[in-house]
């Protein structure tokens, strides 16, 4: 699980008022679970477990990084939805 302390150089680039998560995204090279867990503290103060999320927040983060099935994939498009509803 990430901490805090491993995204410190993150943290100054926000600082610096950079254009945006995708732009600082880009030039720090952080990951999928390290945006989503500084965004979290950010938000909320603490970092979210991933491994074993127990709050609602953390679930909800969990879900956003891991929880694409393809059948959530495939149900989501209106053009093939019907077909596995049938």
């Amino acid at each position: 699980m990430l901490k805090i302390k491993d995204l410190l150089p993150f943290k100054i680039a926000v600082r610096r008022k950079l254009n945006g998560w995708k732009s600082a995204r880009k030039r720090m090279a952080l990951s999928d679970e390290g945006l989503t867990t500084l965004k979290h503290f950010k938000a909320k103060g603490f970092t979210p477990d991933l491994v074993d999320p127990k709050g609602y927040y953390e679930k909800i983060c969990w879900l956003k990084l891991y929880g694409m099935t393809p059948l959530q994939s495939f149900c989501a498009d209106k053009m093939t939805a019907p077909a596995y509803i049938e």
